[in-house]
């Protein structure tokens, strides 16, 4: 039995990998790339940009401890007359992860992070239009939305929108 589980793991993982490797290669080719999010986006983004300037970008935002069996990766993009990001990620999971709105939310941030370091004069943030595939078999019911994971959303929303950017300072 224990050589069964393990032939069919060890074939599962090589699938993963397979997939992996399939969707890199294929997102790697500018053209792939580009007709890609020429069909997913959607429209009112894809009024906004300038796929001629979709361009691959190195490394990786994800969490150590993920292991394999998920891919990432990063376009940059001209959104109007500034710098922008796709972020793609696929995972291959058998079933939604409840965290994936807050997990892509941590992505972001290190991307603008990674935008900052790169262009220290920038005076804004990068958008970053996230996009998540999941190649489960059941409806994906878990939330899409980070607000949605908060006891009470529309209070943390506005500790993000309304009370966040109003920093006082107070000198003694």
């Amino acid at each position: 039995m224990k050589f069964l589980i393990l032939e069919v793991q060890i074939k599962k993982q090589q699938n993963i990998n397979s997939h992996d490797k399939f969707f890199k290669k294929s997102m790697s080719n500018p053209k792939v790339a580009r007709e890609f999010f020429e069909f997913h986006l959607p429209k009112d983004v894809a009024k906004k940009v300038n796929l001629s300037s979709l361009k691959l970008e190195k490394g990786s935002f994800l969490d150590n401890t993920l292991g394999e069996g998920i891919v990432d990766m990063l376009f940059s993009v001209d959104y109007d007359e500034s710098r922008g990001y796709f972020y793609t990620l696929v995972e291959h999971q058998s079933k939604a992860d409840y965290w994936m709105a807050f997990r892509m939310s941590k992505y972001i941030l290190r991307i603008c992070d990674n935008h900052l370091k790169k262009y220290p004069k920038s005076k804004h943030l990068p958008l970053v239009y996230p996009m998540v595939f999941y190649p489960g078999k059941k409806e994906y019911k878990s939330p899409v939305d980070l607000w949605c994971l908060y006891k009470d959303p529309e209070l943390a929303k506005s500790f993000f929108t309304v009370y966040f950017p109003e920093i006082w300072l107070f000198f003694l």
